[in-house]
């Protein structure tokens, strides 16, 4: 319904689905980001393509780069064992058990989420990048809605991380002046 559909405001609101009120794509299981790749690529060739194989591949080759990214941020610099992180990752049963459903196949968000997370508590000073944790957020919304809340507590446990590490310091500083 979406692909073919025309474009309006709000942007994944369906009127034709879930008749008489529509519906709202992102409350669905039909990972809003790739329809919206299917519904641009649509308006060049007027012919509706299944993306799902696409996402399905994507899903496995982020979530080995999510877990490599966590390995980076956690200091990991040998080849071998971030390769065994993200083997151990892409072979984990909550992942495998999740390939019938696209949806919740976006799992590489979480280690994205604890990058992010990793790198913003090690900055020191003010100078801390939020960037990749708000695009893990919107690529959460664009996903499955269930991943938001989980991003966002990364988000919410790094921001108070870096509270309690500004206010620990303050206060060592504090004690080696008296």
């Amino acid at each position: 319904y979406f692909v073919q559909d025309e474009w309006r405001l709000p942007l994944f609101n369906v009127p034709e689905l879930g008749f008489p009120e529509g519906a709202n794509i992102i409350f669905t299981d039909s990972v809003p980001l790739m329809t919206l790749l299917s519904k641009v690529a649509f308006m060049f060739n007027e012919e509706a393509i299944n993306t799902m194989g696409l996402w399905l591949f994507l899903c496995f080759v982020l979530m080995g780069v999510g877990m490599a990214g966590v390995m980076s941020a956690l200091g990991q610099r040998h080849i071998f064992g971030t390769t065994l992180a993200s083997l151990f990752a892409l072979s984990a049963p909550i992942f495998l058990f999740r390939i019938g459903h696209a949806g919740l196949m976006g799992q590489f968000l979480i280690p994205f989420a604890y990058a992010s997370y990793l790198k913003m508590v090690s900055v020191e000073g003010r100078n801390v990048s939020t960037l990749p944790m708000i695009c893990t957020a919107v690529c959460a919304l664009l996903v499955q809605a269930y991943f938001f809340p989980i991003v966002m507590a990364f988000f919410a446990a790094a921001l108070s991380q870096r509270v309690i590490n500004r206010q620990s310091r303050s206060e060592e500083r504090r004690v080696g002046k008296e």
